[in-house]
């Protein structure tokens, strides 16, 4: 379905393994997969949420 959205890039933070099957998932479906590592998120200032994650991860790795 996001690929009739033109969707060709998520990036995602890699958290304990979690991670892992949607990650394989992705990449199988053609998808270009960025992982951001959570101690680049952890310094996100004010109360960490995980919208701020996403929107930092939005932000800069991509």
């Amino acid at each position: 379905m996001a690929q009739r959205k033109d969707i060709q890039t998520v990036a995602m933070e890699s958290t304990g393994t979690y991670w892992q099957a949607l990650y394989a998932i992705l990449l199988a479906d053609g998808f270009q997969v960025i992982l951001c590592n959570g101690k680049f998120t952890k310094n996100i200032k004010g109360r960490k949420t995980d919208v701020q994650d996403c929107q930092w991860i939005q932000n800069y790795t991509v």
